[in-house]
């Protein structure tokens, strides 16, 4: 196991006393004390790991889980990210124009297209509800193929406490300070 590169320095290391070692009594002792020493830094790892999965925090205690489930489907072939170009011919896009996007499939890349356009662009005409149509091509095998990309704009609202003099002059005089407010 080579932690944050651990191992090689310790080999870097083992090989210059290599050079300065001319017993193999000598080359077993180092070996020994480079064997405990990368003992030693496995089993500090181990103890972080198991710090981490006693941690009340969902966020330090399930990262590595989560991890595992994202990215072992990913890691046996289960899930096969590949590279598509799309680009919009009524925006006066040609394919040498068009985006590259990493997608898990076709309508994956066309989605993500539409976003990063609508991003990109900040007018957003996509997510306020105007369709466009792209040309979606695999990389790979060369096939193409027309999608239709829509979007919804997904409102987000905030609020704050203050005073408004408009408020003010609604209620009715004297019963202002019945009025509740946040502290």
């Amino acid at each position: 196991m080579n932690l944050l590169g651990i191992g090689e320095i310790i080999g870097g290391v083992g090989k210059i006393a290599d050079d300065l070692i001319t017993t193999d009594k000598e080359r077993l002792t180092l070996a020994i004390e480079e064997k405990k020493i990368e003992a030693g830094l496995i089993q500090s790892q181990i103890e972080v790991n198991k710090a981490e999965a006693q941690h009340a925090s969902v966020f330090v205690a399930g990262w590595r889980p989560f991890i595992g489930w994202v990215d072992a489907p990913v890691g046996r072939g289960e899930i096969d990210v590949r590279t598509y170009v799309v680009w919009c011919p009524d925006l006066g896009q040609r394919q040498e124009d068009g985006a590259t996007i990493p997608a898990t499939d076709p309508a994956d890349a066309a989605e993500g297209w539409a976003e990063w356009h609508d991003r990109s662009s900040a007018e957003y005409r996509i997510a306020s509800g105007r369709e466009e149509i792209v040309i979606v091509r695999d990389v790979e095998t060369g096939e193409q193929r027309e999608w239709i990309v829509r979007g919804e704009a997904m409102p987000y609202y905030t609020a704050q406490p203050g005073e408004s003099a408009t408020i003010r002059a609604q209620v009715a005089p004297g019963r202002w300070a019945e009025v509740p407010r946040r502290p």
